[in-house]
């Protein structure tokens, strides 16, 4: 979870980078895809209004300061985008290049703690 955190704040380059590294191992790939999920529906779910039902209570500050920040409809582009990039690798495609596009496509905000 640390690393999707410090990936919103990180520039292109390093977006590339980590895609380029992530691939390596797919089933590693898959459980943190899961993890980032977890994550960005916890801000669809603040972004609800519903604050006390997010499950990743250790980055509660993370996921109300991105909320805040990037609204409800493009929390749920980004759980769209992540649910259809699973099923993408499900399908063989190219999971280096289906990353970097979902990682480019993630909002560029610092939220580090």
């Amino acid at each position: 979870m640390d690393e999707l955190v410090e990936l919103l704040g990180e520039s292109r380059r390093e977006r590339f980078a980590y895609a380029s590294n992530a691939v390596q191992d797919k089933e590693k790939l898959r459980q943190g895809l899961q993890m980032w999920l977890s994550f960005w529906r916890d801000v669809l779910i603040y972004c609800a209004g519903v604050n006390r039902s997010i499950t990743n209570i250790d980055y509660a500050r993370q996921v109300e300061m991105l909320a805040s920040a990037i609204g409800m409809n493009e929390a749920q582009r980004q759980v769209k985008a992540i649910e259809r990039l699973m099923e993408q690798l499900d399908r063989n495609v190219n999971a280096r290049l289906a990353l970097e596009v979902l990682l480019m496509d993630f909002p560029r905000i610092n939220i580090v703690a």
